[in-house]
């Protein structure tokens, strides 16, 4: 994949997070603060450091909120594997 397509798909990745923790923003600390720092990633459009940013959120919402825990490890899984 070129570059641009790479950007885009995780571009994609973080919309589409965005747009599923958008709605639990609060139902806990963890969640804004993931949710905040996806959109700070887009409107900064760097991800440098999101990742561990991201798996803090994840293992602060295991017990209270597993399934955006899951997202969000997904999701971080997801920019590993693109590098980031």
């Amino acid at each position: 994949a070129s570059c641009a397509d790479m950007e885009s798909n995780i571009r994609r990745r973080l919309e589409d997070a965005a747009a599923e923790l958008h709605p639990h923003r609060d139902s806990a600390t963890g969640v804004d603060g993931a949710h905040a720092d996806v959109r700070s990633a887009l409107d900064s459009e760097s991800a440098e450091g999101l990742g561990e940013r991201l798996d803090r959120h994840a293992v602060e919402l295991e017990t209270s909120h597993p399934s955006l825990s899951t997202l969000i490890r997904t999701l971080v899984g997801d920019l590993s594997a693109m590098g980031i």
